[in-house]
This record gives structure tokens, sequence and C-alpha cells, in this order.
């Protein structure tokens, strides 16, 4: 809910009220002054709150509004400058009646607190054994890489050996994925595509699910602890023009993949390489 303390609010919340109420609204054009203060407002609610809050929402709707100066309502002149006070006065109102006191977070609030904490230091921490494997129909290839992994003392993460244990498909990914510390595209030609433009000339394409999950492991990883194994003719993804592909036809595949290994902090002994 909150992004910083009850204390730490209300003190922001209270010196924007002040700002606010020394400023001087016009009716016809908006100061440098009032602009400021607006701004100000708005980074204080969009701290304490979050920028996806129904408070910040609301907030940037009424912004619009008080850039414009004056507006009319119930027959009656009145500045908008109103109704962001009133807007403030709630939000102090609800952090001085509605948040928690500091020191009076529950037991049962504290050991989820330590859990998360525990579960979020443990995701961060990637292994330098275990190594995903991204591949789609071709099974040969999958477990000739994978045999070559075992051969090398790392463990090998392939999705659809692992136990469902009720869950979707994403949960498993996310599960078996968070600590792997390098992932292997496997872009074998299990598809044939080709723009709209040029359907006629299909070319071989690796499965969509591969282009996902190494898109995936590209943001989560870094492009040194990611990289692809490149079957013949297979057709390379524009946007990932920048990671390493090896090619799978040429025998050197394994002496290479291994450097890769080697270099993002994995223990190889290239020996079992050769």
């Amino acid at each position: 809910m909150a992004w910083m303390t009850k204390k730490k609010a209300l003190n922001a919340i209270n010196k924007v009220v002040k700002q606010v109420e020394e400023t001087e609204f016009y009716e016809d054009y908006v100061t440098s002054e009032i602009a400021e203060s607006i701004r100000n407002v708005g980074l204080v609610i969009s701290r304490i709150f979050g920028s996806n809050s129904s408070q910040f929402l609301e907030f940037k709707r009424l912004e619009t509004d008080l850039l414009k100066g004056m507006y009319d309502y119930g027959g009656k002149r009145g500045r908008k400058s109103d109704e962001l006070d009133g807007r403030l006065r709630s939000i102090k109102y609800e952090i001085e009646n509605f948040w928690e006191d500091e020191g009076s977070i529950s037991k049962e609030e504290n050991l989820k607190g330590k859990k998360e904490t525990k579960e979020t230091s443990k995701f961060i921490k990637f292994s330098d054994k275990k190594v995903f494997i991204i591949h789609g129909h071709d099974e040969g290839t999958k477990e000739k890489v994978a045999r070559f992994l075992m051969q090398l003392k790392l463990e090998p993460i392939i999705l659809h050996e692992k136990p469902n244990e009720g869950k979707t498909i994403i949960e498993k990914f996310e599960k078996h994925s968070f600590d792997a510390g390098f992932a292997i595209a496997l872009l074998t030609p299990d598809d044939v595509g080709n723009s709209r433009v040029n359907e006629k000339n299909l070319t071989y394409r690796a499965r969509q699910n591969v282009i996902l999950e190494l898109g995936y492991f590209i943001g989560k990883l870094g492009r040194k602890r990611v990289c692809a194994l490149l079957g013949k003719d297979v057709e390379i993804p524009s946007d990932y023009s920048g990671i390493l592909y090896i090619p799978l036809e040429e025998e050197t595949w394994k002496f290479n993949l291994a450097k890769e290994l080697k270099n993002a902090g994995f223990k190889i002994d290239m020996n079992k390489v050769i």
C-alpha cells in the first residue's frame, strides 16, 4: 500500500498543504509558482501511494483543470485550488486514521515480511550450476545439449521434465527458471514463416515459445548469461541481434558454449570439453 512510513507521509503532505495555502491561484493564468505547487503535490502523492494508485490517478485528473485556472460548479464560480485543498485534506485524514503507526505491525505481518525478504534474496542469488534449456520440438538437439551440460557437472533445467504440482505452465516456468544462472536457447528449424509481403518465400524459424523465453532471459539475466545455439538455415530474430549465436552445425559448438559458461562465472573444466 504505502511507499513510506506514516510519519514521513504526514510530514510530506503537511509541506505541500502549506505550500498550496501560500500559493496565490489566479483566475486567468498560471504562474511558475502555481505550476511548482501542483508539481510538488503530484510528486508527494506518487511517492506515498505509487503512480498507479487511485489517489494519484485522481490527482492527475484534477491537475489538468488546475492548470487551466478556474471552473464553474453549482452555478457559482470557484477555484480548482479549493478542490485540491479538499483532496489533500482527505489524503491527510486517510493517513492519520487508517495507516498503522510505526512499531505496531502485527506478528503475522512481521513473519510475512521476513518470508518475502528471504524469498526476494533467494530470487536474486543465481545458481552457478543450473542452466535452463529453452527448446522446441528437436528432441535430439535438446538431449545432446543436456548430456554435454551434465558432462561439465552442471544441472540442465528442462521444463517438461519437471512435475506440474498443480501449477499453470507460467507458474511452473517461473518456479524452475527463477535461480538459473544461464540460459541456452535452441533455435532449431521447427516452424516456417515469413511476412505477408513475402509470404511465398518461407524460412525456417524457431518455435514461438523459444523466442518468448529467450527474450525473458535476456531481460532477467542480461546478454552475458544467455546464448542461442542456431540450427542450419534458421532465421535469426531481428530484435535479438545483440546476443551470441553459436552455429550447431559446426563441431566447435561445445567448446564455444563452454567458453561462454566460463565467462559467465561457471566453474568449467575445459579439459572435459575436448
